[in-house]
């Protein structure tokens, strides 16, 4: 925070203004990340040891930030968070890295070649607007074939699955190495067949090795599941619960003011008397997975989490 010595009417006017740009930081970033699409500037900020340049910044972004508020939102944050949001070959801990985040969560930053100015950054911010500049996966598998309930989605399907305004949709982001996925996929089966009969609810799953997640969206852990109700694809709502069909069905309820509809499920997933599977539970976290299948990999989603 700014500390201000000037007058309580100055304050407040300068305090607005700071809202208008904020500075983000790993406890705030999905809250900035739902104001889409975003501008992230990243350096040194330091209001006291570089508060020629933090200023410099800081006055830019709040210019822009006045003409196209209603538009495109600004932020700046720390080195720290141009580790998290710059690819490595795409930032210097000196200069001022400007990623974008478009509408459907995709980064695309900025080439570090052209320098932080304000003409600069209105060309940024008019290339948003007009659709020139837009993020995209840095990794992805070809869409599969849709073959049984739980839709496959990747990257360039996810905005088709998981975020179309018309359906509420439940996202599992998992890695094929990991041993409480696998404990969780005749659960989550289960689940999109007791789904079957409801047309506004997508049952899903994505492999978060292979597949980029657009913000806010992310995977510290597997498995990583979202509820992301009808509309409100900008703010997910990551699960937490009894992974049991009783526990998703509640969770989901709980945050719809829709009554979904789940029916018994198809013959093959009904259990006979003495073989109820116990939950699901437990989560794999960045450990690697060269398992008894020869296969290779880890068990995260790869880019640095915060």
């Amino acid at each position: 925070a700014v500390v201000s010595t000037q007058s309580t009417g100055e304050s407040f006017i300068q305090a607005a203004r700071v809202d208008l740009v904020g500075i983000i930081d790993r406890n705030n970033h999905e809250d900035f990340e739902a104001r889409r699409p975003l501008i992230i500037t990243t350096f040194d900020v330091d209001f006291e040891v570089n508060k020629k340049r933090t200023n410099y910044v800081r006055n830019r972004l709040l210019k822009a930030a006045s003409e196209y508020k209603d538009k495109v939102a600004f932020t700046m944050g720390g080195l720290n968070m141009t580790h998290y949001y710059a690819p490595d070959d795409r930032y210097n801990d000196t200069g001022v890295v400007m990623t974008v985040i478009d509408e459907e969560g995709w980064e695309y930053t900025v080439p570090k070649e052209i320098e932080f100015t304000f003409d600069n950054l209105k060309q940024v911010v008019e290339d948003v607007i007009s659709g020139k500049i837009k993020g995209k996966p840095y990794r992805e598998e070809e869409a599969p074939v849709q073959k049984k309930r739980v839709k496959r989605v990747v990257s360039s399907t996810f905005k088709d699955y998981v975020l179309n305004p018309d359906v509420h949709s439940l996202i599992e982001f998992y890695s094929p190495y990991c041993g409480h996925c696998k404990a969780l996929i005749p659960l989550y089966n289960e689940l999109a067949s007791r789904a079957r009969e409801e047309k506004g609810l997508v049952i899903a799953k994505m492999d978060a090795t292979a597949n980029s997640l657009p913000r806010p969206f992310n995977s510290r852990g597997f498995p990583t599941i979202y509820f992301v109700p009808k509309g409100k694809s900008v703010k997910p709502i990551k699960f937490e619960g009894d992974r049991t069909i009783e526990g998703f069905i509640e969770f989901m309820q709980k945050h719809t003011k829709e009554e979904l509809t789940f029916v018994e499920p198809e013959e093959k997933y009904l259990k006979k008397k003495g073989e109820e599977a116990p939950a699901a539970s437990g989560t794999c976290g960045g450990e690697t997975a060269a398992n008894a299948a020869g296969g290779e990999g880890q068990c995260s989603a790869g880019k640095q989490e915060l």
